[in-house]
């Protein structure tokens, strides 16, 4: 991912916001503020024809050392673009790479209605570690509960 990705990223960010069921965010924030938050060496996007379908990113869990190799991952991808394999593909790089980098433990924190994004993770070998009941409102004020999944590789 480039800066030159962040206009499209930011795009289906909001999109996801408007469909719901993907993040408790009201409003996407600038690019800037959203790349900020996210560390530069793992975040990637799927282009096809040089539109961004999706994109993965992956942000620190904790300032303590002793936790800097757990990351949590954010994956998101355009509406007309679901199904068609891009999100396992981005997973599948992002597990890649990330133990390549010397991170052990990936976790995703998400929203239960959510079926489709349980269902990737748990192709993609991710397993089910935890469940917050009613953990945040969300844009249309009802209580969610949120499921947090995680994937051990091999440094573990």
């Amino acid at each position: 991912m480039t800066d030159a990705d962040g206009p499209e990223v930011i795009e289906i960010f909001a999109q996801s916001i408007q469909e719901g069921g993907a993040t408790f965010r009201a409003s996407a924030p600038s690019f800037e503020a959203w790349s900020a938050g996210h560390l530069p060496n793992l975040r990637y996007v799927a282009k096809r024809q040089g539109v961004v379908l999706g994109f993965i990113a992956a942000a620190p869990t904790s300032q303590m050392e002793a936790y800097w190799g757990m990351i949590e991952i954010s994956l998101y991808i355009r509406g007309n673009a679901r199904g068609q394999g891009i999100g396992r593909a981005l997973m599948e790089l992002m597990k890649r790479e990330s133990e390549h980098q010397g991170y052990w433990c990936l976790y995703s924190c998400i929203c239960a209605e959510n079926k489709a994004s349980i269902a990737l993770h748990e192709k993609c070998g991710f397993r089910l570690v935890g469940r917050r009941e009613k953990a945040a409102r969300d844009r249309f004020g009802k209580w969610q509960d949120t499921v947090i999944y995680e994937y051990r590789n091999a440094i573990r």
